[in-house]
């Protein structure tokens, strides 16, 4: 038995599920665990070449509005958006 697909927050195996807009953008969608009711979004560049992950991250808030209000909370927010420590 070979695992490939796990939540990357709990890690659990059986809960996870991938949530999409109907008739947009099928190169993002959120990857939702029923057990910690956590979600990270997914950009998938081979449905669409020119996905981006900051503009697109900001262009898909619709997405983290819907599975917000089924009760997701995300996991963590873009990395791309992180600010590094200032050095002293």
């Amino acid at each position: 038995h070979m695992v490939r697909v796990k939540c990357s927050h709990c890690e659990d195996v059986e809960s996870v599920a991938y949530q999409a807009i109907e008739g947009r953008a099928p190169a993002i969608k959120a990857e939702t665990c029923d057990r910690c009711h956590t979600y990270r979004k997914i950009f998938y560049q081979d449905k669409d070449l020119h996905v981006e992950p900051v503009a697109d991250d900001l262009a898909s808030l619709m997405l983290d509005v819907l599975v917000g209000e089924a009760g997701y909370s995300r996991a963590s927010g873009n990395p791309l958006l992180w600010h590094g420590a200032e050095e002293e």
